[in-house]
């Protein structure tokens, strides 16, 4: 009978401290979960903008590419990037289709700014900060990189 009471005790008293966690324990939990997060979170941000900067960079290359076919059909590259959409009256032999569907914005939704010096295109997306210059991840992203 003993054995019985002082068993039925500690199993009381086992079930009793296990149902609930302390307002200690949860505050532990939260600091050890901020603490990771506080880590964690610029990588994870500075990964997600260095794939934009790559997305970007992309893009210019594709764009650089279609551009290069408008020449070699047109022999002369466009004023404007709306010429690989619509046919220009001074291009005999541009595609039957439009080169692009769409004219693309970079990763940061902003139109690619498209200069013609000395009949060599140059594509430049002004990056995170939107604003020509910058330094890293705000630095500009050009098709002369």
């Amino acid at each position: 009978m003993k054995d019985t009471l002082l068993s039925q005790f500690y199993k009381n008293t086992l079930i009793k401290s296990n149902k609930a966690m302390t307002l200690l324990e949860i505050m532990i939990v939260l600091a050890i979960v901020a603490l990771m997060a506080s880590l964690i979170g610029p990588q994870v941000i500075g990964q997600l903008n260095s794939s934009k900067v790559k997305e970007v960079k992309i893009q210019i290359s594709e764009l650089s590419k279609t551009l290069d076919i408008f020449y070699t059909d047109c022999g002369f590259y466009p004023e404007e990037l709306t010429a690989l959409l619509e046919k220009p009256s001074n291009c005999e032999n541009w595609g039957p289709d439009p080169y692009i569907k769409k004219i693309p914005k970079d990763a940061w939704g902003q139109e690619f700014i498209y200069e013609l010096e000395d009949n060599k295109p140059i594509i430049i997306s002004y990056g995170e900060d939107r604003r020509e210059g910058g330094s890293k991840n705000a630095s500009d992203i050009s098709s002369e990189d």
